[in-house]
């Protein structure tokens, strides 16, 4: 029952386990099930939740299941989905973090061998850093050797971008951190607009703010 729900938690629900997953200690079976409801039977957040949450002592556990009892409240069911999804982007370390919308913004269908030249110059762990985002299932790199994630994956790292103090609507664009093309908002020529973006028009998707 516990290497059950383990695999049902880790996205492997008709696969054996993998040989560096460990089964469930006694001690956590109840919460593995409590986690494993909250996630709402959502395939990509019991695959991202199980990941982070391998191998984590029991107080991240308590506090992953807050956050889900938290998401539970929501009225929007986009926003249900985001706020369940970021508990594994909140645990990131920041170097991590800025990968993640780095690859959500910018680097979607790059070679991974170029993100890591551009994190590496930045003296960040690139080699680490992209281990633990594809390890938390966060990023995926495919048979070509380029970045890829899950759109909803993708979603929240943009929603979380446009909150963040770099995508100010006053801010020029040389002081902007991550642009992209979406179909909600476009460039405008800087020559034209001399330095500035048009303004966003307002987004569905909220700013999914981290751990209350």
């Amino acid at each position: 029952m516990q290497q059950s729900l383990l695999q049902q938690l880790c996205g492997w629900k008709d696969a054996p386990l993998p040989r560096d997953v460990d089964a469930v200690p006694e001690n956590l079976a109840g919460l593995v099930a409590k986690v494993v409801t909250g996630c709402a039977g959502l395939p990509l957040t019991l695959k991202v939740l199980g990941r982070y949450l391998q191998r984590k002592p029991n107080n991240i556990w308590l506090e992953a299941l807050k956050s889900l009892t938290r998401a539970k409240d929501l009225t929007d069911s986009d926003d249900k989905v985001f706020r369940r999804l970021r508990i594994s982007y909140d645990g990131l370390d920041w170097e991590e973090q800025q990968m993640f919308l780095d690859v959500a913004c910018l680097l979607l269908g790059r070679s991974a061998a170029t993100a890591k030249r551009i994190w590496a110059g930045s003296k960040w762990p690139s080699e680490t850093g992209l281990a633990g985002l594809t390890g938390r299932s966060l990023v995926t790199v495919d048979k070509d050797g380029n970045l890829a994630m899950h759109d909803q994956l993708r979603d929240m790292g943009r929603a979380i971008e446009a909150c963040g103090p770099a995508m100010q609507q006053d801010l020029p664009i040389t002081e902007r951190n991550r642009l992209w093309l979406s179909n909600e908002w476009h460039l405008k020529s800087l020559s034209k607009a001399n330095g500035a973006l048009p303004k966003m028009p307002p987004r569905k998707a909220a700013c999914f703010p981290a751990r209350a």
